[in-house]
């Protein structure tokens, strides 16, 4: 609260919710998921425009991710960067996918325990440990983007996912394991 005195006029105290998914959602996940060092980063991107014209190394680093939202963002938007030392998210969800989808360990693929990875239910916690009604961290995260628009981007063992929006829901897949997103490479 004292923080959000100091900096009033900052784009980070906008929404108390995003300052406590920076904070606690991310930081707890780091933990729990790679049971070692991590690091959250936010940088405040300010107008990556020059008038009308994309400033270039703007486009090249944003564009991309952000897609149709690039000229939405005008203004500038709140960066986040999560990384840790763990063993990734899909060795950590890969076990908790396989007892999801009843599979066999050989047919799982990497873009699909990311995609997996932004369910409300998706866990690698026991049950006695986990709240079955509560969202994990990257769905509130998700759920936020839908909420306020922008775009988040995970990437593990060599596999992508992206969603983005300009505000409004994700499309759940059919098999509710996940969200549709809008981009991904990387089928392993």
């Amino acid at each position: 609260e004292a923080m959000g005195r100091r900096f009033q006029t900052s784009p980070l105290f906008e929404s108390e919710e995003v300052w406590r998914v920076l904070c606690h959602e991310l930081a707890v996940n780091i933990w729990e998921h790679s049971q070692s060092v991590g690091f959250v980063a936010a940088r405040v991107v300010q107008s990556p425009f020059q008038g009308k014209i994309p400033k270039p190394w703007s486009a090249a680093t944003y564009r991309h991710t952000l897609g149709d939202l690039y000229e939405e963002m005008r203004e500038g938007f709140l960066k986040l960067c999560v990384a840790d030392a763990g063993r990734g998210f899909v060795q950590t969800l890969r076990q908790a996918y396989i007892d999801h989808t009843k599979i066999s360990p050989e047919a799982v693929r990497a873009l699909d325990v990311l995609i997996f990875a932004f369910d409300e239910l998706s866990t690698c916690k026991a049950f006695k440990k986990s709240w079955a009604t509560e969202r994990h961290a990257l769905a509130r995260i998700l759920q936020i983007v839908a909420k306020y628009g922008g775009a988040v981007r995970l990437i593990s063992d060599g596999a992508e996912v992206l969603y983005r929006t300009s505000g409004g829901r994700f499309v759940p897949l059919h098999n509710h394991l996940g969200y549709e997103p809008q981009f991904t490479a990387g089928d392993i």
